[in-house]
């Protein structure tokens, strides 16, 4: 096999391509890259589009096949000589092929990537193999998954699988999206992410199996550990109506009383700044009822106090979400009729 190398520059010589190919010996290999210094460069009978290329000539005698590849330019090209004359013209292929594709309609654009998920798809799961929730969470056969094997799992509350991620705090059913990663039957990674429309959504959770023990065997899966959640829906400020004569203590859209969760929906934030214009009684010393989904799960009480008057007052939650003031006396009306700042952090 003859390999012609960039630094010996033995291809500098020829004028045309056709002539550098007759040169390459029955049964023999070259690659020459034609660089904007060879003759190759401009040769007439180049590729079509202009640019430096290497060239791999496979050489069985009468026959070569010449494969152009792209250095400057994203273009593979091939052609063929029969007996020391082109026998066609230069065929464009490869990532050229993939570029027009995607230039085109879209109904074409979705046909290529439908098919390349399609490859996608039959090279991450093993195609034949049937995993209920059961095996995924109890004992994945790791020996007969793919490397990296993706499934889409749902089950019922009733039914969780033993070795399933936690359950959600409110929805009905768990699905979740699980890839496998393992090197071999004894060391493995599991990613879950819980993928639902509601108030528990985009929960992420990881999960190793390796060596926990001390025998050394790796067969054991680590806990799952929760890496992140989005409740990306419920962490905007959403305005919670105020009943029984309950008003801003001002015109300033940042004096609304209003609510949401926190990142990792386990807490609800009430902010804002009001007062009861009317005297207090029993009845209109509730202030408003938070949601289902961002109610404590436990009585909630919290002290207030204000910025002008010399007063505190207590807050409580009961677990239907209603808002109301405790304390019922002078110093008190005084405050809640000029200014009853509200920030709370309630866990749920």
């Amino acid at each position: 096999m003859e390999t012609v190398l960039d630094a010996k520059r033995a291809y500098q010589h020829y004028t045309t391509v056709l002539e550098m190919v007759n040169a390459v010996s029955d049964g023999g290999t070259v690659i020459a890259f034609g660089d904007n210094k060879s003759p190759l460069y401009n040769a007439e009978d180049r590729p079509p589009t202009l640019c430096e290329y290497f060239y791999v000539i496979l050489s069985d005698g009468l026959r070569k096949d010449v494969v152009a590849f792209g250095f400057t330019s994203p273009n593979i090209y091939m052609r063929r000589v029969w007996d020391k004359v082109w026998s066609v013209d230069w065929a464009q292929v490869g990532i050229a092929n993939i570029n027009t594709l995607l230039t085109q309609k879209a109904d074409k654009n979705k046909a290529l990537q439908t098919n390349l998920y399609a490859q996608y798809a039959q090279d991450v799961q093993a195609p034949n193999l049937s995993i209920t929730p059961e095996i995924l969470f109890n004992n994945p056969p790791l020996d007969n998954m793919a490397l990296l094997d993706h499934r889409a799992l749902g089950y019922n509350k009733a039914g969780r699988p033993a070795g399933a991620p936690p359950m959600s705090s409110s929805m009905f059913a768990n699905h979740f999206e699980t890839l496998t990663f393992n090197l071999y039957h004894n060391r493995a990674l599991q990613v879950a992410t819980q993928c639902y429309t509601g108030e528990d959504n985009g929960r992420i959770f990881l999960r190793t199996r390796h060596r926990d023990n001390n025998n050394y065997d790796y067969t054991q899966w680590q806990a799952w550990r929760e890496v992140a959640t989005c409740y990306c829906e419920d962490m905007e400020w959403k305005a919670l109506p105020m009943i029984n004569g309950w008003i801003n203590q001002n015109g300033d859209s940042a004096a609304a009383l209003k609510y949401r969760k926190g990142a990792d929906g386990k807490v609800v934030y009430v902010t804002g700044r009001i007062k009861q214009p009317n005297a207090i009684t029993n009845d209109n010393r509730v202030i408003a009822y938070l949601p289902a989904g961002y109610r404590p799960k436990n009585y909630y009480w919290r002290t207030l106090s204000s910025e002008t008057k010399d007063s505190i007052v207590t807050l409580r939650i009961n677990l239907d979400g209603k808002m109301y003031i405790l304390t019922q006396h002078s110093n008190v009306q005084t405050m809640l009729n000029s200014d009853l700042p509200i920030c709370l952090t309630i866990p749920i």
